[in-house]
């Protein structure tokens, strides 16, 4: 992860997704690699996924947890 870090204007790209576990189940449908799978940090308050592009950058989805609580999303 950290080699394409290094050598780009960007880190990375994010997008809010309204549940990031139903993203990472239509990426990998697709035959998308996550390169984070779906994740939690209870810290940062967000639950993420990460999945690279085919020049290496990385794109991440996330979604904040406490959406998770107030729609009844499952972890």
């Amino acid at each position: 992860m950290a080699t394409a870090l290094g050598d780009r204007g960007y880190g990375h790209l994010a997008f809010l997704a309204a549940d990031v576990d139903a993203v990472a189940e239509e990426l990998e449908a697709r035959g998308v690699t996550l390169v984070v799978p779906p994740t939690s940090f209870s810290d940062a308050g967000r639950r993420l996924i990460f999945i690279q592009d085919n020049n290496g950058n990385y794109i991440e989805f996330l979604t904040p947890l406490s959406a998770y609580e107030s729609n009844a999303i499952e972890n």
